[in-house]
């Protein structure tokens, strides 16, 4: 979760940035702030795609811990979950 922290705070201090500055400017670094922009969505969807993948494997081992029989650990194996740890 803090690698999706980092990239927000980022992101932030870009947008903070950009605000005090006049049209001028804006407009002469368009291309450069787009390229910034592009590579800034990447990191966001990656930084996304690790805090699903981690929350997903806390929950399959929280799940996969409970006892045998139990109406939780029957819905994780009916939905596959138990695949997902072999």
């Amino acid at each position: 979760m803090t690698y999706l922290v980092r990239t927000l705070v980022s992101i932030e201090e870009f947008a903070r940035s950009q605000v005090d500055r006049g049209r001028f400017i804006r407009v002469m670094k368009r291309v450069s702030d787009n390229n910034k922009i592009k590579k800034y969505r990447g990191r966001l969807e990656a930084a996304m795609n690790r805090f699903k993948v981690g929350h997903h494997a806390f929950y399959v081992n929280f799940f996969s811990d409970m006892a045998p029989g139990s109406f939780l650990c029957t819905f994780n194996h009916m939905k596959g979950y138990d695949r997902a740890r072999t």
